[in-house]
């Protein structure tokens, strides 16, 4: 943190240099407010930050206009060579794998065995904890459980409201706020070890933005999803603009998913269709609205 990496805590942002991408992200999502709050930013610092931020923004706009380019080319193509929208059979495609015990033969995935997982047909936390830990040794989700987590989620997000109201929230209850998490399996990791897992005292919002920039996106979301199975009641996840499917192709969660199993679509079509089922934001009553930003 002192070496001015910039950093979002609870709405907060402190200036900075961003860190390399291809670093080990060994800084985490979130930290100590009063270590935010002491922390006294240089006009200079201020000046990078300004600028940096301008031309994140302009580079994710440029690749937002280039992704919706390229869907209306793949549609027109679509259509042109089948007579087909693309769109519907994409829909029809992602139904069918939702679907449990549909379209697995399709999934060519090498799972070697000392990576071999496997998760209960309930998901607990302790079985997110347990899936949290595979993944920290390198492990893969076989795509069976890939699809059980995302048709479990599927079916839970779809009966929740755009925004969630956080009704259960008693007085003296920690309520958690995770920022971005881009894909950063080290950052989800020290979260827990700073602040402790969802139960009775303690609610979380995850806040949108757990793809793309990362490397382990397809964790990230398992995680969080998986947490959102084990305690409904404990864990809200916001949408971000990166669970939008125009920015997360544009961006690395598409190749991410290509490249971890085998160039199958259906499995990103599958991510993008959980995510398009998100609340959009959180509010605790008479406390807090919290929203992507």
């Amino acid at each position: 943190f002192m070496q001015r990496a910039a950093c979002k805590y609870m709405g907060l942002r402190v200036a900075g240099r961003r860190p390399a991408l291809s670093s080990a992200c060994s800084l985490p999502a979130t930290l100590p407010i009063h270590q935010c709050r002491a922390y006294q930013p240089t006009k200079s610092a201020k000046n990078e930050w300004v600028i940096w931020n301008q031309l994140d923004i302009k580079a994710q706009a440029d690749k937002v206009k280039l992704a919706l380019f390229m869907d209306e080319l793949r549609e027109a193509a679509s259509k042109q060579s089948a007579g087909a929208v693309n769109g519907q059979a994409n829909n029809q495609r992602t139904d069918s794998f939702l679907v449990e015990g549909a379209g697995l033969d399709t999934f060519m995935v090498e799972v070697t065995e000392e990576h071999t997982f496997h998760l209960p047909p309930k998901m607990t936390l302790e079985a997110v904890q347990d899936m949290l830990e595979f993944f920290k040794r390198g492990g893969k989700l076989h795509p069976k459980y890939l699809q059980q987590i995302l048709s479990q989620a599927h079916e839970l997000l779809r009966r929740e409201s755009t925004v969630g109201f956080l009704q259960n929230v008693q007085k003296g209850q920690r309520v958690v706020v995770v920022g971005d998490l881009h894909g950063s399996l080290p950052d989800v990791v020290k979260i827990f070890d700073l602040v402790g897992w969802p139960d009775k005292d303690t609610c979380f919002i995850f806040n949108g933005d757990f793809v793309d920039r990362g490397s382990c996106g397809v964790e990230v979301v398992m995680v969080v999803l998986g947490l959102k199975l084990a305690a409904p009641g404990s864990v809200h996840l916001n949408r971000g603009n990166h669970e939008d499917h125009h920015i997360n192709h544009a961006y690395e969660f598409y190749e991410e998913v290509m490249t971890k199993y085998g160039d199958n679509e259906d499995i990103y079509l599958a991510f993008a269709h959980v995510f398009a089922h998100l609340p959009l934001a959180a509010v605790i009553p008479d406390q807090a609205f919290v929203v992507h930003g």
